[in-house]
């Protein structure tokens, strides 16, 4: 994988994650979600954990499922472009109450950062 600013590495993980993992991740950065990566840093969406336990109620394996097969591909995210708004990011967060974590994102949909509500 490719680096990140790695105060931020606590909010991320590859698509061939369990969800065990991505759990691990989560309770780990008590945000309630992670970025959902691949490779290449690509963002492949956002998993919060109420996505992994519906997955589980549908019959998912914590320990042997992929993380890919319980997210959000159509996630928000900010273009590293967005200088306003990363310069302030509460009032994106105001606007969108329903999120935590938001993938900040190149022209080629590559994570350069993270935003992180609080």
């Amino acid at each position: 994988m490719n680096q990140v600013n790695d105060k931020n590495s606590g909010y991320i993980i590859q698509a061939t994650s369990s969800l065990k993992e991505a759990m691990e991740v989560i309770t780990a950065n008590h945000r309630g979600s992670a970025v959902v990566v691949d490779d290449s840093l690509h963002v492949v969406g956002v998993v919060t954990d109420g996505m992994i336990r519906r997955a589980l109620l549908k019959g998912a394996v914590m320990q042997t499922t992929p993380v890919s097969q319980a997210l959000n591909y159509n996630a928000i995210t900010i273009s590293s472009r967005d200088i306003e708004t990363l310069k302030n990011p509460e009032k994106f967060f105001l606007e969108h109450w329903e999120v935590n974590v938001v993938p900040v994102v190149d022209e080629k949909n590559v994570l350069v950062d993270v935003v992180i509500r609080g």
